[in-house]
C-alpha cells in the first residue's frame, strides 16, 4: 500500500466530516475542493486494496482509520 499523505487542510475536513460538522452546502469553495481531493484519495485506496467490503458504508471513517494506523507504524 502506498503511504497516505494528507495536508493539514485535508485532515481538518476529514475531522469535520467525522464529527458531523462538514456540509457541502455550508462549506467554502476551498473546503469543498479539499473534500473532493480526500474522497479521490480514499476511493483510489479502496480500489487498490480491493477493500470495498471493509468500507462498510463509511468511506471517510475507513480512510481515516487507515491513515491513523499508518501513523502508528
Amino acid at each position: 500500500m502506498e503511504k497516505i499523505v494528507l495536508t493539514p487542510e485535508e485532515i481538518i475536513v476529514i475531522e469535520k466530516d467525522l464529527q458531523g460538522e462538514f456540509s457541502p452546502f455550508m462549506a467554502s469553495d476551498e473546503e469543498q475542493k479539499t473534500m473532493v481531493k480526500v474522497i479521490t484519495k480514499a476511493e483510489k485506496l479502496v480500489k487498490e486494496l480491493d477493500a470495498y467490503e471493509e468500507v462498510n458504508g463509511n468511506l471517510m471513517l475507513w480512510f481515516w482509520n487507515k491513515y491513523q494506523a499508518q501513523q502508528q507504524e
